[in-house]
């Protein structure tokens, strides 16, 4: 038997630097390792610029991000460019990377200029079309220099050229804001705990439609301010008093079965007129702003290591009103023991046994939220609000509809026996189906079918039988659709459907065609019946084949009932 031998394993960099690279989906993930990499350099301030320049004939998004902090070495600088975390640079307790992952990022660019000056010392670092040599198989070859220290300040500042395929849409002022806001160390929630501090690191920003100032965005996570008491908001704002209510829930401890792992929880309960006082990026009817979301999409729990939001787990919150209960959350909950993926977007590297601790201490701040609101009444007032709104909607509703009948067209349904029955133009499919019932109930004799079952949750609206006196198990069932406007789409297949009825045409002319779900053609023919009159129905082009009858309700109803809607 042989002795063992001993492989050495290798990577194949270019492979491993563009992987990184590519993990980052969100192009603002480029600010959260730039704060994050300037608060480990003690940075105080942070600069970030957007715009745009004339480059070789092409409009070229660059990025400057520029901090004061000790800058770099000969050494960082290798880091800065290298992967993973140098054998002999240790990770001191402030710092947020682990890996040295951050950075690559940054290698989704056509060009890197990178300035520094540490101890008096300056240094230039530029790497053309990196992403592009990793593309082609090739690792990026970056190039360095000294420079005179004369003229350049403390810090860093790295220029990216071209950046995420120079792809412009994202970088607006308020978007970017409120991204750094949530998901950065500059937006970090620790200064809501006893013995910890806000951010120490400003940050200013100027996006590509921030004019030509910075803004200086708030230090840590902004949360609504604490309210007064729901009692006292009810004698303010009455039943809307839980749109206005604030109230903060902190705890610190260690896990339940790990109790080697400490926590930080804080959750806040935010009305939703208290969350839109400050957070211009919630959606709202008739608001256009790029980036804007709903408040289900961005409140609720998360899970965060050092301070920064990392993964939303709103499926742990069951309380209150049910599942609607989570647009009142805004809260965190901290832990440094979370083991992220590369790009920190995910905890899904971290110890089961851990997170179920977590939901432990979440469902136990939840309870307590909930029996607090529950004494307080807030679900019972937040009931009087629902029905105050859909009082109010209702009556809206009414108003309009009521205006609709006293100006609009209306006719007389008259037949021998009945009394005179005001019909209405109908000005949607549901009315039009409405309209053709009570027709129908009236004079079946005008139609050549027999309704049998409607259904609008799916499919072709109803079942009709070609008029017969056999029992409906022996009769021929076949579909029919109903429109209000039937134009040159058709929204459902012709095979089994055996009339058409609409209350109008919409741009169809004799010989127009038109276009089911699934690509088949088929053309309008106008004709004329044995009686004289207009009969319309649809046939397969250049065919003999079965023809689809179309009833023109309006048509119908003017020339067998004389009953007309024109003014």
């Amino acid at each position: 038997m042989s002795e063992w031998k001993t492989y050495q394993p290798s990577v194949v960099q270019e492979s491993e630097f563009r992987e990184i690279a590519m993990d980052f989906g969100d192009p603002l993930e480029v600010f959260r390792e730039a704060i994050s990499n300037a608060c480990d350099v003690n940075a105080k301030n942070l600069w970030i610029t957007c715009k745009t320049e004339q480059i070789e004939g092409r409009e070229v998004l660059i990025i400057s991000i520029r901090d004061d902090g000790r800058g770099m070495g000969d050494a960082e600088l290798q880091w800065f460019w290298n992967l993973g975390r140098d054998k002999d640079r240790k990770k001191g307790d402030s710092e947020i990377g682990e890996k040295g992952h951050g950075t690559k990022i940054y290698l989704r660019s056509e060009k890197i200029e990178v300035t520094t000056k540490r101890d008096g010392r300056a240094l230039e670092s530029i790497c053309e079309r990196p992403f592009a040599a990793l593309d082609n198989g090739r690792v990026h070859q970056p190039k360095v220099r000294e420079l005179d220290p004369a003229n350049i300040p403390n810090g860093t500042e790295i220029k990216l050229f071209g950046y995420h395929g120079n792809d412009f849409k994202v970088f607006h002022q308020d978007y970017i804001s409120n991204y750094i806001n949530w998901y950065t160390k500059s937006g970090a929630f620790e200064g809501e705990f006893e013995g910890h501090v806000r951010p120490n690191i400003s940050v200013h920003l100027r996006a590509l439609d921030g004019g030509g100032e910075y803004e200086d965005l708030i230090s840590g996570h902004e949360f609504a301010p604490l309210s007064e008491t729901l009692n006292k908001l009810f004698g303010t704002y009455q039943e809307k008093a839980t749109e206005y209510y604030v109230k903060k829930w902190v705890r610190t401890g260690t896990l339940p079965n790990h109790p080697q792992i400490s926590y930080q929880a804080v959750i806040y309960i935010e009305g939703d007129q208290a969350k839109r006082k400050y957070n211009k990026m919630l959606s709202r009817p008739g608001f256009r702003k790029y980036g804007a979301y709903k408040v289900r999409d961005r409140y609720g729990i998360y899970l965060a290591k050092d301070f920064i939001p990392v993964q939303q787990v709103n499926e742990w919150v069951s309380f209150g009103g049910g599942s609607n209960s989570v647009v009142l959350l805004h809260g965190f909950i901290n832990c440094q023991s979370l083991k992220l993926t590369a790009n920190r977007g995910s905890i899904a590297n971290t110890n089961s046994a851990v997170l179920e601790d977590l939901k432990l201490i979440v469902k136990e701040m939840l309870d307590e939220i909930d029996a607090h609101l529950t004494e307080v009444s807030f679900f019972t007032i937040k009931e009087w609000d629902v029905e105050d709104r859909t009082r109010k909607v209702e009556e809206a509703d009414y108003k309009t509809r009521k205006r609709r009948l006293d100006n609009g067209k209306t006719q007389l349904l008259k037949r021998e026996g009945f009394a005179d029955q005001v019909v209405v133009e109908p000005i949607n499919e549901a009315e039009t189906f409405g309209l053709l019932m009570r027709v129908y109930a009236m004079h079946p004799e005008l139609f050549p079918f027999e309704p049998l079952d409607y259904n609008t949750t799916r499919g072709i609206d109803l079942i009709v039988r070609k008029k017969t006196h056999v029992p409906v198990s022996e009769s021929e069932l076949v579909y029919l659709e109903l429109k209000h406007k039937l134009g040159k789409r058709f929204n459902h297949m012709f095979v089994n459907l055996g009339f058409i009825v609409c209350w109008d045409f919409e741009g169809l002319r004799d010989g127009a065609e038109v276009n089911s779900t699934i690509g088949e053609s088929r053309e309008v023919r106008f004709g004329k019946g044995d009686d004289g009159l207009p009969v319309y129905y649809l046939e397969a082009k250049g065919v003999d084949g079965r023809r689809i009858p179309i009833i023109r309700l309006k048509e119908h109803l003017k020339n067998y009932l004389a009953i007309s809607f024109e003014e």
